[in-house]
């Protein structure tokens, strides 16, 4: 009883103290006095809990209830005695996942997607022991995607992705080349590969493939049912019309599988020059033009196996090098008589006639080439319009009807242009071999010459491209190893 009376006047005290003080003073802010570190306020701000013993006031305001409390209940009181509130620790920070919706972990599921199509690794990787523990210690906070994510979500939207914009690169395109090949699968499926060689405005050569799927027919592997494989991926990215020549190994399936489809066939030098490794990594390149250099490779081939011959000092020797120049008179020699590889070779400012065994032959790759270059000459000029001209009187056409006839003369000189153009640039100085002809053309102001660049230039000198998409057969199983190689050879060209 006197406790609680001694209570109440101590409180009447405080509270006449207060009233009776003549000196004003600015209230403190909610927050600033030491008294709210003793006391937690409620939601509406009228009452306020004592973190020590719970018992609640009412603030009306001020602190005046809650001072009192603590003189009079808590005189001793520090904040080392009251009640610690847990905080979360940097640990339990670290710990937490990201969102599936933050940039992080986009960032990071892209970068995986990477790794798994660009180094041709199975899906189930993500669920490999080791990998996974590896990826945990680089970032704890990444959880990696199920293999089910990988293969239906992020390769279909990656696939949709990049092959709408290849579609969209594709149509600026006017003249291209594609390359072809067979294999089957360990599951004895057949699959073929359409790759597409194109030549950028920026002059670079590029390549992309296509498609990798079961032939529409599998249960036959006959020239027909290769063409019409193969007319429904061109017509897909639309490029049915585009396509210079088709470059396969020398099946006979293959061969006549271009007939059907009416396209030029350019037979695989890699496929006839696989002892002489040089020449074989020189023309299956995909990243420089290949094409230009089938018959300056043949001619250096000849120069130096007859060169060989008459340093050999054995019969046997000289035969094995006979039955080697016999062979290469018999199958590559053949290339000095088509018309894109001759073409080409004359329009490689490396090479140009210099680059033949047989001058005849390149006399006649020359014609070609002025052929060429006098039709696209004659188009453009068919297509520039001609600027109005003012009506004229009948004294000046009799005066200067010379003019007109001259005029039409002109006109029909377009042969003679490309003669000359030709000529200029065939007495010009020929580039080094290791330099790039696209450079040369890069930097040209005839665009017959960049016309014919565009169409013949990207043709390959081989099919290796397609047949790269078949070379690790044990790497993953059937299913996997078609699914990934149909999904992500897509993406190779971006």
């Amino acid at each position: 009883m006197e406790k609680a009376l001694k209570e109440q006047n101590n409180n009447v005290a405080c509270q006449e103290e207060e009233s009776d003080s003549t000196v004003p003073s600015k209230r403190k802010k909610y927050g600033k006095s030491s008294v709210w570190n003793f006391f937690n306020k409620s939601a509406d701000g009228r009452t306020a809990k004592c973190i020590k013993c719970g018992k609640t006031y009412q603030t009306s305001g001020n602190t005046t209830n809650l001072s009192c409390h603590l003189k009079n209940i808590h005189p001793n009181l520090t904040i080392s005695e009251l009640p610690r509130v847990q905080q979360p620790s940097v640990l339990s920070f670290m710990e937490k996942k990201y969102e599936k919706s933050s940039n992080r972990k986009q960032q990071l599921d892209s970068a995986l997607f990477y790794y798994i199509t660009s180094d041709l690794r199975p899906f189930t990787v993500v669920e490999n022991k080791g990998f996974r523990n590896f990826v945990n210690l680089l970032d704890p906070r990444y959880e990696l995607p199920s293999r089910t994510t990988l293969r239906n979500v992020s390769m279909a939207n990656a696939f949709e992705e990049k092959k709408a914009r290849l579609y969209a690169f594709l149509q600026d395109v006017k003249h291209c080349a594609i390359t072809s090949d067979c294999w089957t699968s360990r599951s004895n499926e057949c699959y073929v590969t359409v790759t597409c060689h194109f030549i950028t405005a920026d002059f670079e050569l590029r390549n992309a493939v296509l498609s990798t799927e079961k032939l529409l027919d599998e249960r036959s592997h006959s020239s027909e049912s290769i063409a019409n494989s193969i007319r429904t991926v061109l017509e897909e990215w639309s490029l049915l019309g585009k396509v210079t020549a088709m470059v396969t190994d020398n099946a006979k399936n293959m061969i006549k599988a271009c007939e059907i489809l009416q396209i030029r066939h350019i037979r695989c030098f890699k496929e006839i020059l696989s002892p002489f490794e040089h020449a074989t990594v020189h023309t299956s390149a995909s990243t420089y033009v290949t094409v230009s250099s089938v018959i300056p490779v043949i001619c250096g081939i000849l120069h130096n196996l007859n060169s060989t011959k008459t340093k050999l000092q054995t019969k046997v020797g000289r035969d094995v090098c006979d039955d080697i120049l016999q062979g290469v008179n018999t199958r590559l020699v053949p290339y000095e008589n088509r018309t894109v590889t001759r073409m080409t070779t004359i329009l490689d400012p490396r090479f140009k006639k210099e680059g033949f065994w047989n001058p005849f032959n390149s006399s006649q790759g020359v014609k070609s080439l002025e052929d060429e270059l006098s039709r696209i000459n004659a188009q453009s000029k068919a297509s520039t319009s001609s600027p109005p001209t003012p009506e004229s009187t009948t004294e000046s056409n009799t005066l200067f009807s010379f003019l007109q006839t001259n005029n039409i003369q002109k006109i029909q000189t377009g042969r003679v242009d490309s003669i000359l153009a030709l000529k200029q640039y065939l007495n010009g100085t020929n580039l080094e071999p290791a330099q790039n002809p696209l450079d040369y053309w890069k930097i040209s102001n005839d665009n017959g010459f960049k016309t014919c660049v565009f169409k013949y230039f990207c043709v390959p000198a081989t099919s290796t491209e397609s047949e790269r998409c078949s070379v690790r057969p044990g790497l993953l199983s059937a299913k996997s190893e078609a699914r990934l190689r149909l999904k992500t050879s897509i993406c190779y060209y971006f």
